[in-house]
């Protein structure tokens, strides 16, 4: 079973909603980061860490950017495609990383080195051996590079599902986007090249675009 949880920001409540109504009758959870005032990064932790007690039987956390078009549908095909498999996944979606994040040949999962973490649907297990996200890149680039490469030497599989696709409206949580990339990118590089070197780009397999 998946528990989607909502990372709502305060300039964009009407994605929040929106998604709220599509999930319908699923099962969810709502991380508000402007009443706790956290970045991205520490968002996403968060949520995890707060989901209660009683949705504790849940397999996956699904941490879902609150503007995408993510369906009751979506999660339930997600659910029976997964089938208790152990890694980190996602549905194929719109991105500047298209090489990774789109449909590829005719397997239902194709494994990739990462997924851009709009939605990644994490299992309980990788959570449990690799900790958490990197705080030290707070408004979130660059951390699912190091996730699934964290996750990856631990010996899960990273998977693109590829008969789903959501799209990801984008941006819709950030007040000033070009400031916002500035700083995240400064962020990335520098955390990146201190915890892999000079070469993260080739040892995490970031494309080049």
């Amino acid at each position: 079973m998946i528990l989607p949880i909502i990372l709502h920001h305060d300039t964009s409540a009407e994605y929040t909603n929106q998604l709220k109504h599509n999930l319908g009758h699923i099962d969810y959870c709502v991380y508000d980061s402007s009443v706790n005032k956290t970045h991205f990064t520490e968002s996403f932790n968060r949520a995890i860490q707060e989901v209660p007690e009683s949705q504790a039987f849940y397999d996956y956390v699904m941490i879902c950017n609150n503007d995408i078009s993510l369906t009751a549908r979506d999660v339930e095909m997600l659910e029976v495609a997964l089938n208790s498999r152990k890694g980190i996944f996602s549905p194929a979606l719109n991105s500047p990383h298209w090489r990774v994040m789109s449909r590829e040949g005719d397997e239902f999962l194709r494994e990739v080195p990462f997924v851009e973490f709009v939605c990644p649907i994490i299992h309980r297990d990788v959570i449990k051996t690799v900790g958490l996200l990197d705080e030290g890149m707070p408004r979130g680039w660059g951390i699912e590079l190091d996730y699934c490469y964290r996750a990856k030497m631990a010996g899960f599989g990273i998977y693109l599902v590829q008969d789903i696709a959501i799209y990801h409206y984008g941006h819709k949580s950030q007040v000033d986007h070009g400031e916002y990339s500035h700083y995240a990118n400064i962020e990335m590089n520098d955390r990146l090249r201190e915890k892999y070197g000079d070469n993260w780009q080739e040892i995490l397999k970031y494309p080049q675009w």
